[in-house]
């Protein structure tokens, strides 16, 4: 067959699906108005999940940094702590040289911070070393990364420098904490490149540190900062753990170091650790995401079961029409390469109805969850395929089968009688109608108890 006669033929095939999806125009509305709104909400779930486990993934080290936590045997169990103390994290890096840096932090409680006639009480201010400008991926917009270097200042981030100093330049301006002291600003940090469950708008240098009265901060024994280590290239975290112990007993008595457990979590997981928590930023269950992928699929299915259904009952009043074609000489692939191409027609416009749900409904989502969902070319090359995958599943579904029960029909039997089902066509959509509504009703069950779970 020549390439003109093929485009020839295609053409045809996309004029006749045109004119069959225009002549039915309330039951074409249905099935491509279900399938787009259960594409559309798969590709909003989709971008959920690749929200929630795209955490701190932006750091040019994220595979090897890695967060110090400590476990505690005791009487009643094993005592799980996201902290460890000041000194823990260099004392490690000295005795152990797979470790190339560390970065230390410590969130403190709610204060007043005060520029001009602007004041507000905030709460995402945090103590750090200068060195996480080498363990993590932050950048700065104004300043250097030795801003922390000097005890008086403080490291803005970019909403923060809006919020008090708008268009102003906020370098070398003084702010006030609680009235008591000032701290000059010596950089502003840019807009975080992805999600991260550091959650800080001022930082400060440890060496202005207030320590309590009562404590110290060489005491290994007060656990209640953040220690961050980047490890050297290929360093296995598994195999330094194991060497842990001989430092505890260094810095330990016997009988403490004993029960003592150091732990190295990767970066990426912290924001699933929701046994231990997290000071700086919270924490959400990995079960949760998961779940959401699972009741994806479900829904899934039944868009595409739903639009399968509507695609044979659809069928069942063209028997007489696909007889009178193999009777004037049309082949039963030809038949079939119709059937597809008036699928793939419906299934692509479904699919561009989707795209276009997305994009109205992720801001109002992204709102309503507290979360940042990227709705970029990057983020659609994750689930694209997906997509890709969804569209031809549902062409396949919906024009093979309705194709193959016609063209099963004998013509001369469908022009005499107007035969419009076969036994085992009626079987099959039998069993696709109650599997449609048993995952229906599964997957409501399913939302429900994901609901009240999270409330």
């Amino acid at each position: 067959m020549s390439e003109a006669r093929t485009i020839t033929i295609l053409l045809h095939y996309l004029k006749v699906a045109w004119r069959s999806i225009v002549r039915r125009k309330l039951f074409s509305a249905i099935a491509i108005g279900g399938l787009s709104i259960g594409i559309a909400s798969v590709g909003l779930i989709v971008l959920y999940v690749q929200n929630e486990f795209s955490y701190d993934r932006f750091h040019p080290y994220a595979d090897r940094i890695y967060r110090l936590t400590l476990d505690s045997k005791g009487p009643n169990g094993v005592n799980e702590f996201d902290g460890t103390s000041y000194p823990m994290g260099p004392g490690l890096k000295s005795e152990f040289p797979e470790i190339q840096e560390v970065a230390r932090f410590k969130k403190e409680p709610t204060h007043l911070i005060r520029y001009g006639d602007k004041s507000f009480y905030e709460e995402h201010i945090v103590y750090t070393d200068s060195s996480i400008f080498k363990v993590f991926g932050f950048t700065l917009e104004r300043g250097t990364s030795s801003a922390l270097d000097d005890a008086g200042a403080v490291v803005l981030s970019h909403d923060a420098a809006q919020k008090y100093f708008g268009g102003e330049d906020p370098i070398g301006k003084l702010l006030q904490i609680d009235d008591s002291r000032e701290i000059r600003v010596s950089a502003v940090l840019a807009p975080l490149r992805g999600n991260s469950h550091f959650q800080f708008d001022f930082l400060l240098p440890f060496s202005a540190y207030p320590v309590p009265s009562g404590y110290r901060l060489e005491d290994y024994r007060w656990l209640t900062f953040n220690n961050y280590l980047l490890l050297r290239k290929g360093t296995k975290p598994e195999a330094l753990t194991a060497k842990f112990p001989i430092f505890l007993r260094k810095v330990f008595t016997p009988r403490i170091a004993s029960r003592l457990v150091l732990n190295l979590e990767p970066l990426p997981d912290v924001h699933f650790d929701v046994s231990r928590g997290s000071d700086l930023g919270p924490t959400t269950n990995a079960l949760y995401p998961r779940i959401l992928l699972g009741l994806a699929l479900a829904l899934l299915l039944v868009a595409c079961s739903n639009y399968m259904n509507m695609a044979a009952a659809q069928s069942l009043g063209r028997v007489r029409e696909g007889g009178l074609r193999r009777i004037l000489g049309g082949a039963r692939l030809q038949l079939i390469s119709q059937f597809l191409v008036e699928s793939l027609v419906a299934v692509l416009a479904a699919f561009l109805i989707a795209l276009l749900l997305i994009e109205v409904l992720t801001k109002p989502l992204a709102d309503l969850l507290g979360v940042s969902l990227a709705t970029g070319a990057g983020s659609y090359v994750l689930w694209g395929v997906l997509m890709g995958l969804i569209t031809l599943a549902a062409t396949i579904a919906g024009g093979i089968y309705p194709a193959v029960v016609i063209t099963r029909v004998p013509p001369a039997l469908t022009v005499r009688s107007g035969l419009s089902d076969t036994h085992d066509g009626g079987v099959l959509q039998k069993i696709m109608i109650v599997s449609q509504f048993a995952v229906s009703v599964g997957l409501l069950i399913a939302t429900i108890i994901v609901y009240e779970q999270i409330r």
